[in-house]
């Protein structure tokens, strides 16, 4: 019994049903309208000699055995394996065991397809752990994702978009952390250094709203829990406190206070520099490529112009005042998405060639703001929004949709200020960006 995220009416379980009798089985497409299930008593398939066992941990205890045969020439791989058990204890709500299995991808197959969507579940879950009420407890959760990010991004095993995405939830964990100096400090080097110019001005408005919190709500200027200069820790527990940061959850600040003074002392370059340089070396390889060809097109690569021109609409925001900003941080992001305001739900009949999700404007918004999506396809569409620590609080699109450009209102009016993520689901593509409310 169950529901399907398709229109369609028919199942197909020819593979996989093999009783003499019809199955039992009922499922409603999106429509709400019944499905067929198709099968087949006497399907006739090779099935060969049994070689083995792949076997899958879905987590509970329970091991699920699928036998290899002769005939079976392309075994499931173990990456595909682990991201197939990150994607079910993360949707059956064991948020630890995601966060682990998540390290284990990260951390252990640097090159593999699933790192992006790996973090981005890793990401959710921290949040989805954040429950504390106690300042102290989230210090040590977010102290703990923020140096195994940090430790990821010095091993040099990553590119540069990976290190960018990391680099980007350090700051995020600093800012829960209360660290709101540091995380500043971090935005304002990404809005120095970026390649990507409309980076650089997205970056300026999120340390501009730290600022704000600065003079505002108040918050640490740097530093750690970390409250010794020195701890003389052998070998063994060295290995300890690193394998438990990078293949679980630390939970105990002293481990915590061990594994800072342990990245101290293993004299790790600053990751701000680090992603400094990586941003430097960027800009220089595009000034001497200027264009680049993806999917057999010329994109243009950005140049000084470019920088020159956003710097003046960084300085912009510096100066304004503040009854100004609102409307400012409107025609920025209407620049950085060259997008247009439009009415709920609505649909442009412009040919699309690619999924996207672009940043919602205005942003920050009080209490409205659109978010613009685009479809190659038709499929079935699903974007909700949630805080910062996980929780769904509006779901905006929950159906099939034609191929097409759309965009959907978010009304924030019931809702409190801070920071919220919108994510998209839509057939293959997923994507999470962020949003800020401010009232």
């Amino acid at each position: 019994m169950g529901s399907f995220n398709s229109s369609e009416t028919e199942l197909f379980a020819r593979e996989n049903c093999f009783s003499p009798t019809p199955p039992r089985c009922s499922l409603l497409n999106v429509n709400g309208d019944p499905m067929t299930v198709i099968w087949d008593p006497n399907y006739a398939c090779s099935q060969g000699d049994i070689i083995g066992y792949s076997v899958i941990d879905r987590g509970n205890g329970i091991l699920d055995s699928i036998p290899l045969r002769s005939s079976y020439s392309e075994p499931i791989s173990i990456e595909d394996r682990l991201y197939g058990q990150l994607n079910d204890h993360f949707d059956n709500g064991n948020y630890l065991d995601a966060v682990i299995t998540a390290k284990h991808i990260i951390s252990d197959y640097p090159s593999c397809q699933y790192l992006s969507e790996a973090l981005s579940r890793m990401d959710k879950a921290y949040n989805i752990l954040d429950t504390f009420s106690n300042m102290q407890q989230r210090v040590i959760l977010w102290g703990d994702f923020n140096l195994y990010l940090e430790n990821k991004i010095a091993s040099g095993n990553y590119d540069s978009k990976f290190c960018d995405a990391m680099y980007e939830m350090t700051l995020e964990c600093l800012t829960n952390m209360g660290e709101f100096y540091d995380a500043k400090l971090g935005y304002d080097m990404i809005a120095m250094y970026n390649p990507n110019p409309n980076e650089r001005l997205l970056a300026t408005w999120d340390a501009d709203a730290l600022e704000d919190l600065l003079n505002g709500a108040g918050g640490n200027k740097g530093g750690s829990i970390n409250e010794n200069t020195y701890l003389n820790l052998d070998d063994q527990e060295i290995s300890r406190i690193k394998d438990l940061n990078q293949n679980s959850i630390i939970t105990k600040k002293e481990d915590l206070k061990k594994l800072e003074m342990i990245s101290s002392s293993e004299d790790i370059k600053p990751i701000k520099e680090t992603i400094k340089l990586m941003y430097q070396k960027e800009v220089k390889s595009n000034e001497s490529k200027k264009v680049n060809i993806v999917n057999g097109r010329k994109i243009l690569l950005p140049q000084q112009k470019d920088y020159a021109a956003i710097e003046i609409k960084k300085q912009s925001i510096r100066s304004a005042r503040k009854e100004d900003k609102d409307k400012l941080r409107t025609e920025h992001l209407m620049l950085v998405g060259g997008l247009k305001s439009e009415s709920v739900g609505s649909k442009e009949n412009s040919v699309v060639s690619n999924f996207s999700l672009s940043q919602n404007f205005p942003n920050p918004f009080n209490p409205t703001t659109n978010i613009k999506y685009s479809l190659p396809k038709s499929g079935f569409v699903l974007i909700k929004v949630y805080d910062m620590v996980g929780r769904m609080v509006k779901e905006l699109v929950n159906e099939v949709k034609d191929q097409g450009n759309y965009s959907v209102t978010f009304d924030g009016a019931s809702f409190a200020s801070g920071v919220y993520f919108y994510r998209i689901e839509a057939i293959s593509f997923v994507d999470t960006k962020r949003m800020v409310l401010v009232k």
